[in-house]
Formats: C-alpha cells, structure tokens, sequence
C-alpha cells in the first residue's frame, strides 16, 4: 500500500518535480554566468567601466637626470626619485623647470653612500628632508636624510602579520597561523623586489599608535599589505596586516604602485598588465572591492609607480621615456583626472 501510494505520488507531480529541477538548474547556470562575468575576473566590466587619462602635455612631462625612474616622492615642488640601479637619490625643483624638452637644470644627484645597497626600490617621504628607503629584495628598511646620512636601519620582520579584524575581533589562532606559514612560503618564494609601492593609510580610515603605510606587493596573494612602523624610530616596522581585495585577481608582479583618494576613501593601483590604474573602494582591510579603472595614455611604457599629491595632481613615473618628450615622470592636474575617478 505504502509502495503504491509513493509510486502514485511520483506519477502524479514526477512533471513538476522535473520541471523544477530544471528551473534549478537553469538559475544555476544563470548565477555562475553573472558572478564570472562579475568576479571573474571583473575584466568584462572593466572594459566597460574604464576612462582614458589624457595624454600629458609637455609641462607635464618630465626629463630626468636617470631615465628609468623606480620610485619617487613629491612634497609641493620638491620632487625626489630613485632609478632602478637605485644608488642615487636625486633631487629636483620643479618651480625652476624651464625645458621639458630637456633634464631639469636644478637636478641634484645625491649619492646614497651611508647605504651601500644597489636596490633600493621604494621611497617615501617620511618628513622634510627625511626619507624611508625600502630595498625590497632584502626586506629591509632604512632612514635616511641626505643632510644627515643614514639614521637607522631594520630587517622587517614577516611572522608577525595578521588578517583583517572585524566586528568579532582578531581571527581565532588557527586561522592567524595558517595565513603566517602561506605568507612565509610565499615571502621566501618571491626572490626579489617584493614590494611595488608605498603609501601612508590616512588616519580617518584607520587609527593607530603606530605609523601604518599601505604597500603594495609581489608576494603570490597578498597583493595589499599593512606596514606598522615605529614612529621613534621610524625604520622599526613590521607587517600588520592582510588586505583581502574583492571583485578582482591581482598578479603582484604587475602591480605598479599604490596611492589613496582620502577624502572618497579610494584606493589607486598601477597595473602593468592593463596599462592602467585600478580604483578600489576602501571599507576595511577586511573589505576591499574593485570600483572602476582608468587607461594610461600608449605613450608611457612601462608603468613603475603611482601618487596622488597634496594638491590632488596625478604623477606617474616609468621605467623607460616616453617617445614624445624622452620624459619619465608625468602628472596631470586635478581637473585633468579626478573627475574620472567619478
């Protein structure tokens, strides 16, 4: 009796079972289709959503004394960089430009003889006159003043890190020392240049007893890393942090710099696999997820590192000159740029 009631049932909605089963399936589908095309990696809207920078105009592009810029920082009108031999520091007033068309005439190569180190890749202005040097192949840190030499150097340590918090607190213990030894394996596979830029994380996102510098890295999955140093002894620092970056799939190795929009809570990232820079919204370290991006004029070649300065101007450095100017820096005033950003 149970047998027959049970095979009249399937007869009886068997259609509709299968027909539902079919919907299911067919919503399945439907979803993986939308979250590819989403998520996979957001390359479909990033067609879409993408704005050309124009191109520079030739005040606004610059001859360097090294041609092939690594790193640079901009305070005002004082513009310092590094090329990628990395052994001098050199310094320009951008008030006194004359020529684009020529090396600045009040260029100034500052040797970095109390380092000693042959790469130095990354440079941040700590404050006037005073600089954070990284050489990421070394994984060491440096605080150097040209007036006084070199101040303090630290080895950064890389066991230390930790993933983004949330509402709960800090990730249990087992899920620190997972993310600890994936780091390391990763760290210790990355051989050289692990670090592609650098920069403050504003205090209105985060607060902090130390200074804390987001940085962008080679290192296979952790493409935004949180840097805390000590703000005594400035070259003291260790990983913090873990971002975790939604909506898209970053290659370190093409990162290209990194820089903020303060007051939209915007995070910059130079790509050298698009030849452009892609703009994240910032929530949290835990919640990071991709907003649009912008194309770089064909022009430059090959990208090395981004910032956004006081004034709100854009500066994009390269590791060769462009063919126009045989420049390798360029920037563009606010009204040229930000309004892409939207």
């Amino acid at each position: 009796m149970i047998r027959m009631i049970k095979t009249g049932a399937n007869r009886k909605f068997g259609p509709l079972l299968n027909a539902n089963k079919a919907s299911l399936i067919h919503l399945l589908l439907c979803t993986f289709v939308t979250l590819h095309t989403l998520f996979g990696m957001g390359e479909d809207l990033l067609s879409q959503t993408r704005k050309n920078i124009p191109p520079p105009s030739k005040e606004h592009s610059f001859e360097g004394m090294v041609r092939n810029i690594r790193s640079f920082t901009i305070e005002e009108n004082d513009l310092r960089y590094i090329g990628s031999e990395g052994k001098f520091l050199v310094r320009n007033d951008l008030s006194k430009k004359k020529d684009s068309m020529k090396p600045f005439s009040s260029s100034k190569k500052e040797p970095i003889e109390a380092i000693k180190i042959s790469k130095m890749n990354l440079l941040n202005n700590y404050k006037k006159g005073h600089y954070l040097i990284f050489n990421g192949t070394d994984n060491e840190v440096f605080f150097y003043s040209p007036q006084n030499g070199l101040i303090s150097r630290h080895s950064i340590p890389y066991d230390l890190i930790r993933p983004p918090s949330d509402r709960g607190g800090e990730a249990p213990e087992w899920e620190i020392s997972d993310l600890r030894h994936k780091f390391k394996r990763n760290f210790t596979q990355q051989g050289y240049d692990k670090f592609t830029g650098m920069t403050p994380v504003p205090k209105k996102w985060m607060k902090a007893s130390k200074d804390l510098y987001f940085v962008s890295s080679r290192i296979k999955d952790f493409p935004i890393l949180i840097l805390a140093c000590n703000p005594v002894n400035p070259s003291q620092c260790s990983f913090f942090r873990a971002c975790m970056v939604e909506g898209v799939n970053l290659n370190g190795a093409l990162i290209a710099g990194i820089t903020t929009l303060v007051n939209s809570r915007l995070i910059l990232l130079g790509r050298k696999d698009t030849h452009g820079i892609d703009i994240f919204r910032y929530h949290s370290c835990l919640h990071i997820t991709k907003r649009s991006s912008l194309g770089l004029p064909k022009q430059l070649k090959d990208l090395s590192n981004i910032v956004v300065d006081k004034k709100m101007r854009l500066w994009v450095s390269t590791l060769r000159p462009d063919d126009y100017f045989n420049a390798s820096i360029f920037s563009w005033e606010k009204e040229s740029w930000l309004p892409l950003t939207k």
